[in-house]
C-alpha cells in the first residue's frame, strides 16, 4: 500500500519525520545477523530431493523468499501454516525440530513466518536442558511495533491536543494521518499472526509443565508490551496459570521463586499508545491513550497465586 504523505504547514511539517520512517518497525532489541540463502523471487514451492528423509534447508530457503515477499508486500504469503500439505516426501522432523528453535533470519516478520510455516510439520521439541528453554525463549520472534506506539505518533498527537484551535487545513492534514495510523495497525496486527501462531504453538508444547509454560507466557507478556500492544488477553492466561500452578503440588518452591522473580522483572515496563482521536468542531483535537504495562498491583497479585499453596500448607502447620 502506497503511503499517501501530506505537505508540510505548521503542526503537519512534524509529520514528514515520522512518516518518512515508516511505520512498521520491529520492538525487538538485537538481532543476530547471519547470511541467509535463498534470496531469489521465485514464489514456488519446489521439491527435488530424491532421499528421504531430506533436509529442511530447501524448505528454509523457499520460506525466506516468501517471508521476504511478504514483509515487501505488507502482506502474509500464506493464511495459514500449511506447508507441509504441500509435501509428499518424507522429511527430517529433527531436523525441523533444531532448526524452529532457533532464529532463521534477521527480519523478525521474515524468521516469524519461516519458523510458523514448519510448524505445519509437527515436528516433536527436541529435549531441552534449563539453559537451552532459555536460550529458546530469548530467540523467539518478537511482534511488530504497534503504530499506535510510535513516540513520533504519540507526540505528534500530543502537541495537536494541546494547540487548541487548528486551521480546517491543519485538521484534514491530521485526519489523514490519523487514517493512515490506522490501517498501519491493521497491516502491523496482520502481520504479528506468525510470530503470534508460532509462539502459541511453542506454548502448547509445555502445556502440562506449569514452569516451562509460565515462563513462555511472561516471554509473550515481554513482547506484547515491547511492541506496544494490549496486555489484556495475556495477563488474563498468566492470572489463569499462576492461579493452577498454585494448586500443583509437584510445582517445587524453587520454582515457584523463579517465577516469582521473572514476574518481578516485568513491572515497570511499559509503552503508551495512541487510543482514540476525536476532531471537534470548533478545531481542537481530544486525545486519549492507552498504556500496556505489567502493574506492581498485577505481579503481586500473580505472585500471590503462585505462593497460595505454601501459605495453606503452613496455616495447617501446628
Amino acid at each position: 500500500m502506497r503511503r499517501r504523505i501530506p505537505r508540510p504547514t505548521s503542526i503537519a511539517m512534524i509529520l514528514l519525520t515520522l512518516l518518512a520512517g515508516g511505520f512498521l518497525t520491529s520492538a525487538s532489541c538485537t538481532v543476530v545477523e547471519h547470511d541467509w540463502p535463498g534470496n531469489g523471487s521465485a514464489p514456488g514451492l519446489t521439491v527435488t530431493t530424491a532421499t528421504p528423509p531430506q533436509s529442511v534447508r530447501p524448505f528454509i530457503e523457499t520460506l525466506t523468499r516468501e517471508g521476504e515477499r511478504g514483509l515487501r508486500n505488507r502482506a502474509l504469503p500464506r493464511e495459514s501454516a500449511n506447508l507441509a500439505s504441500e509435501v509428499s516426501d518424507e522429511v527430517d522432523l529433527d531436523d525441523i525440530a533444531r532448526n524452529i528453535t532457533e532464529r532463521q533470519h534477521r527480519d523478525p516478520f521474515v524468521d516469524a513466518y519461516i519458523r510458523w510455516q514448519l510448524t505445519s510439520f509437527e515436528p516433536m521439541m527436541p529435549e531441552m536442558t534449563p539453559p537451552d528453554f532459555t536460550r529458546m525463549i530469548n530467540q523467539l520472534p518478537p511482534y511488530l511495533e504497534n503504530p499506535a506506539a510510535n513516540e513520533n505518533m504519540r507526540q505528534l498527537m500530543n502537541r495537536a491536543r494541546d494547540a487548541g484551535r487548528l486551521s480546517a487545513r491543519d485538521i484534514a492534514r491530521l485526519e489523514e494521518v490519523y487514517r493512515d495510523m490506522n490501517e498501519s495497525v491493521e497491516i502491523a496486527n496482520d502481520l504479528n499472526q506468525p510470530a503470534a501462531a508460532f509462539r502459541d504453538w511453542i506454548s502448547a508444547q509445555y502445556e502440562d509443565n506449569h514452569m516451562r509454560a509460565l515462563l513462555l507466557a511472561l516471554a509473550e507478556c515481554t513482547a506484547t508490551v515491547a511492541g506496544g500492544w494490549s496486555t489484556r488477553a495475556i495477563k488474563t492466561e498468566i492470572t489463569r496459570m499462576t492461579t493452577e500452578a498454585g494448586k500443583d503440588p509437584d510445582f517445587s518452591r524453587q520454582d515457584r521463586r523463579i517465577i516469582a522473580e521473572q514476574i518481578q522483572r516485568l513491572v515497570g515496563i511499559e509503552r503508551r499508545m495512541v487510543n482514540e482521536v476525536t476532531f471537534l468542531a470548533d478545531g481542537s483535537v481530544n486525545v486519549t491513550f492507552s498504556t500496556a504495562a505489567v502493574t506492581r498491583r498485577d505481579a503481586d497479585n500473580w505472585i500471590e497465586r503462585l505462593h497460595r499453596r505454601d501459605e495453606e500448607n503452613r496455616s495447617r502447620d501446628p
